[in-house]
């Protein structure tokens, strides 16, 4: 199944929350308990008033235009400016130093003030305007879900995020805009707020006052979008199931998997299929997410499971085999060396085995585990070297 023709077909949301939650729905594994929640959620939507949910949300939200929430917003405002960061200190120098001008020489001075907060203005509308238009976005958000709970009460298994806090946030977005003038001042209310934000700062001052408010209640904000954007979802979901044949999942405890005329949700002319499933797997996943190396590795860790206890009993009398014929000049006249060595060796290794096999000899293994480096895996060893030197010893005598 390619996700990315799925989403293509059936990606159909109202708002760019819903198309950001549908993205995450198809990428990520669900639980049963979180498959039964959202069918639960599915049937609340059914029985509501559908068209009344969608015409709200394509009419106070639909798509963000401009910016982007998740990255402006997400993590509360992202604006990286010096002067933004030190407005404060820079408004109140600007102030007292014009001040400070006025009284010592000339009222002229006051020109001054202006200009150096029409500077301030200048170097950092773009930046705020920005984020402003992601700040838009969230409050029509809030806006659209006070119209919802004012008609209908879903009961969705996600609560209702607290959304009537932001309210206070709709004063200061009418200081938040792009440039100067437009067709939107053309009364003198708009002419004169324009004035008043310019030259006397008032976009920055409401900037920092909505970054401090949405930095406190940051937490609230994501629930307020991940709750439209599943709302959302939904009501695609159920428009999903109208076009197409469609039913809920019933999850049994039992070990068996039922499926009954499925189709493949992209191909039109695909051949039901029905299937009964109690002896084997079926493994899903998306394309190139592992399906097949699951299936190698867990073939590899059958064959691996039945030949390393073999391994294990083998290996210790290969080694043994091969140092003893490389140092043979060193013991050539000695009858005892070989079979003592290799035989005590095999002994411990065939011993190990069966314990890796989970096959434990009763005494037998309690006494190995009483050997060096047995937990390890190398107790041979230090039998290797005690019988080496022993089979030596009787080479002397």
């Amino acid at each position: 199944l390619q996700l990315e023709d799925f989403l293509k077909k059936y990606d159909s949301n109202i708002t760019s929350c819903g198309s950001e939650v549908f993205h995450h729905w198809l990428y990520s594994v669900k639980s049963k308990d979180q498959i039964l929640q959202i069918q639960d959620d599915i049937k609340k939507i059914y029985k509501s008033d559908r068209s009344f949910l969608e015409r709200t949300l394509n009419k106070y939200v639909g798509k963000q235009n401009q910016g982007n929430f998740i990255r402006d917003l997400w993590n509360g405002f992202s604006i990286d400016n010096w002067i933004i960061n030190h407005f404060y200190t820079l408004f109140l120098f600007n102030l007292l130093t014009c001040t400070v001008l006025c009284i010592l020489f000339t009222k002229l001075f006051i020109i001054l003030f202006f200009i150096n907060n029409f500077i301030l203005y200048l170097l950092t509308n773009s930046n705020i305007y920005h984020i402003s238009s992601s700040l838009g976005y969230f409050l029509k958000l809030c806006f659209s879900l006070s119209k919802i709970e004012k008609k209908q009460k879903l009961s969705l298994s996600q609560k209702t995020p607290n959304y009537k806090k932001f309210s206070s946030l709709f004063i200061q977005l009418i200081f938040f805009k792009e440039g100067i003038g437009g067709p939107n001042s053309g009364d003198i209310f708009s002419i004169l707020l324009d004035y008043l934000r310019i030259f006397l700062d008032l976009e920055l001052f409401a900037y920092k006052r909505t970054e401090k408010f949405i930095k406190n209640n940051i937490e609230d904000v994501k629930k307020i979008y991940l709750y439209i954007g599943y709302m959302d979802c939904l009501l695609n979901t159920c428009r999903i199931m109208d076009k197409n044949k469609c039913c809920f999942s019933k999850i049994l405890e039992e070990c068996e998997i039922n499926f009954k005329n499925m189709n493949h949700p992209l191909l039109e002319a695909s051949v039901p299929q029905s299937r009964n499933v109690s002896k084997n797997l079926i493994i899903t996943g998306l394309n190139m997410s592992g399906k097949t190396t699951f299936m190698k590795s867990l073939g590899l860790n059958q064959i691996l499971s039945i030949s390393i206890p073999i391994l294990n009993a083998i290996y210790p009398v290969s080694i043994m085999l091969i140092l003893l014929g490389l140092s043979d000049k060193f013991y050539r006249n000695s009858p005892y060396v070989y079979p003592v060595v290799i035989g005590s060796t095999a002994v411990v290794s065939v011993i190990s085995a069966f314990e890796t096999a989970g096959l434990p000899l009763p005494v037998v293994t309690d006494l190995c585990h009483l050997l060096p480096l047995y937990a390890q895996g190398f107790g041979w060893v230090s039998v290797a070297f005690v019988t080496l030197i022993v089979s030596l010893l009787i080479k002397k005598k």
